[in-house]
């Protein structure tokens, strides 16, 4: 009987996970249906006010910006494939925020086919900072293989960014680890030492008996 009830406790719980997920995703994927629509009604929106729109979007926290809803956004709007970089690069800083990946391709491609200082230092700047495995390398690499393409000054800028975000990258303290190991050695040796004279004077004290 304890056996059943403890079943049949354990398969309630995974029905009803069962239909919790399927809960989810179905609201998930109504949601994704209303952002298509409401991204092809983006299309008619003059440059400016996609513009504004995007600044706005971008403003947003994070934690908000669900990378699913943003690329069915993203192919609806067709704001990856605009051919005004006010929007493209607009929108490759809000997919960036959101770690969303295709932002990364897209910000790549916007800092390597124009120059302009307005959008290459924000860019880079974006890429840095992107909760992205991978991105700060990839802007480094970026920069070294089109350094020529810049102007002195943007090229100038952008690697003192580069420099900036490569001197706080979180790193493992190295150093502790190295210092770690003279102290180790120490304790080994000490330990090593007390055990020596503790047994010298238990087989002392023992023959003297």
């Amino acid at each position: 009987t304890a056996s059943l009830f403890l079943w049949w406790g354990w398969w309630g719980k995974k029905k009803k996970k069962q239909t919790t997920t399927k809960a989810k995703k179905k609201n998930r994927g109504a949601s994704s249906v209303v952002v298509e629509k409401k991204g092809a009604a983006l299309r008619k929106w003059p440059a400016a006010h996609l513009a504004y729109f995007l600044d706005l979007l971008e403003e947003a926290p994070s934690y908000a910006l669900d990378r699913a809803a943003l690329v069915a956004l993203g192919n609806a709007a067709g704001f990856s494939t605009s051919r005004n970089y006010e929007i493209k690069f607009r929108w490759a800083k809000v997919l960036l925020k959101a770690g969303e990946p295709l932002g990364l391709d897209l910000a790549v491609d916007v800092v390597t086919t124009q120059g302009r200082m307005k959008f290459t230092r924000p860019l880079y700047r974006a890429i840095c900072a992107a909760p992205i495995p991978g991105a700060l390398d990839t802007a480094v690499n970026t920069f070294e293989t089109h350094i020529d393409f810049y102007h002195p000054i943007c090229r100038k800028m952008v690697a003192a960014d580069l420099q900036f975000f490569i001197d706080n990258r979180p790193k493992i303290p190295s150093s502790s680890k190295a210092a770690l190991g003279p102290r180790r050695a120490l304790l080994v040796a000490s330990g090593l030492a007390l055990l020596l004279v503790g047994g010298r004077r238990f087989f002392s004290s023992s023959s003297s008996k």
